[in-house]
């Protein structure tokens, strides 16, 4: 990894793009923006420099070398760049050494040869420079311009590492972790990332998580695990992101949590910068939608079973049945000290029933110290007498990890014995297993199997889970039918997430024919129960218009309501209606700070505008360096405008210092993704020859590329250029033709011009 040129050369990796809704955009008509004059001082400094330079200040030469480079105060000369740092490094100067081998590796100005830059490196990194230490290793280890030889790439890094270059420390961790050039050691692993990890490298940090996570090195802890990959996500770093949302759906090292597992999901199928882990994350997204597929796993301590007085009915002393009856009485009185202690006295006796609600007391805290070992014991007892709900509960203590270690195929053991007393939600949790591949193999036959015994006893939550295999053709053909029909027989008992599923089906018309009413009123009944994405889906409807009447006071209600519960998406959507001012008062702080909740979340759009914000001074103090970082944040994830945003801030000198070359690679990136904006302003230099080669017939394609989305002032220029016969034949037909075009949509140049032709 090699560093910027001068610590400023930005390279921006590029992610998913999502739509915003503001840009940045030069509107004069020859779009090119004003450099600023150099006043007195700066002339005469510049001069300075280029004297001291001729006279062999190695510094200067240095220095000088980056005005030809950037082309800062004189023409952008990348030959002229590589000759002054040829002079300098001629001295013994490190840096331009450095910066030459840079050139040459990646063959910048120069014809790519890494045999030139190994010669450049080794000159600097005998000196002792890091950087240059390290991009040696580099060649060693990939077998670039030298044989491939992990041992002297080992003996780079190890100079390099001992002088705290992260990036070294990193790499030698990997020749340990994998064996490459050393024996495989991963406790030298271990050790070298948290060395580079201590600096906030972020692959360092993902893979002491690694270490942790498979007991490599060091003793198997999850929760050190989630400790690494939480840095490390918090940098972006989309592996460890979607490693924490597993973390998160198996609940190993954290509680289980589906809904924060697909945060973190999301989180990585947002980025483009790692496409494996991109797509696994949208796979595991596509398989685990925003519902929770093991409900029951999270409801099997509670008391849906307790109260059933039948189990005394097995006791022949009328004392007995007396307290049950008195026990059940005083729980449903929330008296849990008194349930606790009439119960106790009956498991005491052997009663199977008043033990497993005497587990159920300790597992959830209630009239005693909560206890899972406790509860466990409880449960086994009448586990033992062949109670199913206690054998489903040993289930759910195994399967979540509670006062046992957590163990699948234990769980799958119990759930099994309670499932063949036709118990309907051991069933279910059976399903549910064999859908994941949790303790056996992933069978999802086996699953539809299992869920079908529960859904026939009318269990809401197979139901649901039978409704999901059919809308993923999971294990059978996708049918959105059926989907619909398990959907609808989960939603008549509440069942909030089928009542959203139901919603989506009617307004994407899968199954059903499309009906946005129909989607409206599922999407009210699971919002009543403070289904957050159903909250924000009713927003979206009346923010535009289906199936109601548009009102964006009513889309705002629910956007607030989704955006309390920390969804994203709503949080960003009303932070657009408060800057707008549609359904509520404008009010660009409130916007700012509904933005920012989003973005703080790694939201690309929610950054994007609060760029945008500060740009602009609305909701803040105008600050141009604020809106470039926030721009960065969202360009890194390939959002267009943020990039196409980021060149006009270059191009402009606001925020940065004027660098035309710059403005063109961020708005290449923005305009690769069919951005009308970038596409012109791209356009605008290649005609201009600013920060490129001056090329008409790159402007042409460009201006041609955004023309053709209806762009006046592309099409205006694309005019002028044929009218000129600049990189095309001169042809005034199709400059007339061009130039009609862009005053069909008022461009008064385009009036004008059409003037001289009589028009």
């Amino acid at each position: 990894m090699h560093k910027p040129l001068c610590l400023a050369l930005l390279l921006a990796a590029t992610a998913h793009a999502l739509a915003a809704d503001d840009t940045t955009r030069n509107t004069d008509t020859d779009c090119t923006p004003q450099a600023k004059s150099a006043d007195s001082e700066e002339t005469q400094a510049l001069a300075d420099l280029q004297q001291r330079a001729a006279a062999g200040d190695a510094t200067a030469q240095f220095e000088f070398g980056f005005l030809y480079y950037y082309g800062q105060g004189v023409a952008q000369d990348y030959g002229q760049a590589r000759a002054w740092w040829e002079k300098a490094a001629a001295q013994g100067h490190a840096d331009a050494q450095y910066i030459l081998g840079i050139l040459y590796d990646e063959g910048r100005g120069v014809v790519q040869d890494y045999a030139q830059a190994r010669v450049w490196y080794e000159k600097a990194a005998a000196q002792g420079h890091t950087d240059a230490q390290h991009d040696l290793g580099l060649l060693y280890g990939k077998g670039q311009g030298v044989a491939q030889d992990y041992a002297q790439a080992r003996a780079w890094w190890e100079k390099a590492a001992a002088q705290g270059h992260a990036d070294a420390q990193y790499d030698l961790g990997l020749l340990y972790g994998k064996g490459l050039g050393v024996a495989q050691d991963h406790a030298q692993a271990r050790a070298w990332w948290e060395k580079a990890a201590a600096q906030g490298h972020a692959k360092a940090q993902f893979n002491l998580g690694l270490l942790y996570g498979k007991g490599q090195g060091v003793a198997q802890d999850y929760g050190q695990a989630r400790v690494w990959w939480e840095k490390a996500a918090a940098q972006g770093d989309a592996k460890a992101q979607y490693t924490l949302g597993v973390l998160y759906s198996k609940g190993q090292g954290v509680p289980q949590d589906i809904n924060k597992a697909r945060v973190w999901w999301e989180k990585a199928a947002a980025q483009t910068d790692d496409k494996e882990a991109q797509q696994a994350a949208q796979q595991t997204l596509a398989e685990n939608p925003p519902i929770k597929w093991n409900q029951t796993m999270k409801t099997t301590l509670c008391l849906a079973l307790l109260l059933v007085v039948s189990a005394a009915y097995a006791l022949s002393d009328s004392e007995k049945e007396t307290l049950m009856t008195a026990a059940v009485e005083a729980y449903e009185q929330q008296d849990y000290a008194t349930a606790l202690g009439k119960w106790q006295t009956l498991a005491e006796k052997g009663d199977a029933e008043s033990q497993n609600n005497l587990g159920v007391l300790y597992a959830n805290g209630q009239g005693v110290a909560q206890d899972y070992a406790q509860a466990r014991a409880w449960y086994e007892k009448a586990a033992a007498q062949g109670h199913a709900q206690a054998q489903n509960n040993l289930g759910a203590l195994y399967y979540e990890g509670k006062g046992v270690a957590q163990d699948y195929g234990q769980a799958r053991a119990w759930y099994e014995k309670a499932a063949a007393q036709g118990h309907a939600e051991a069933q279910n949790s059976l399903g549910v297993l064999y859908s994941k591949g949790q303790g056996v193999p992933q069978d999802i036959n086996k699953a539809r199997v299992w869920f079908e015994k529960a859904a026939a006893q009318d269990y809401a939550d197979a139901q649901y889970n039978l409704g999901l295999l059919y809308a993923n053709g999971q294990g059978i053909a996708q049918d959105y039918g059926k989907a619909r029909a398990w959907y609808e027989k989960a939603a008549a008992q509440d069942d909030a997430q089928a009542q959203y599923n139901l919603g989506v089906l009617y307004y994407e018309g899968k199954g059903v024919a499309q009906d946005y009413g129909k989607a409206r009123a599922w999407f009210e009944k699971a919002a009543a129960q403070d289904d957050a994405q159903a909250q924000y889906n009713l927003g979206v409807l009346y923010d535009e218009g289906k199936g109601v009447t548009q009102d964006y006071t009513q889309a705002a209600a629910w956007y607030e309501k989704a955006a309390a519960q920390g969804l994203i998406q709503a949080q960003y959507n009303l932070g657009v209606l408060y800057r707008d001012g549609q359904g509520v008062a404008q009010d660009y702080g409130k916007a700012r700070a509904w933005f920012e909740k989003a973005a703080a979340r790694g939201f690309s759009a929610a950054q994007s505008n609060l760029g945008v914000l500060y740009a602009n001074g609305q909701g803040v103090a105008q600050n141009y360096g604020q809106a470039r970082a926030w721009h960065e944040k969202a360009a890194a994830q390939g959002l267009s405008t943020a990039q196409s945003n980021l060149g006009v801030l270059y191009a402009e000198g606001k925020g940065v210092t004027q660098d035309y070359t710059q403005a063109a690679a961020w708005y290449e990136k923005a305009a690769a993704q069919g951005l009308i904006q970038a596409q012109y302003n791209l356009g605008v230099l290649y005609r201009d020859g600013q920060g490129v080669a001056q090329d008409y017939g790159k402007a042409r394609t460009w201006f041609e590329k955004a023309a053709a989305q209806g762009d006046a002032a592309a099409q205006y220029n694309l005019g002028s250029l044929y009218e000129n016969g600049q990189g095309v034949t001169r042809d005034i037909s199709k400059a007339r033709e061009w130039f009609e075009k862009a005053a069909a949509q008022g461009d008064e140049s385009a009036k004008a011009a059409l003037q001289k032709f009589g028009k």
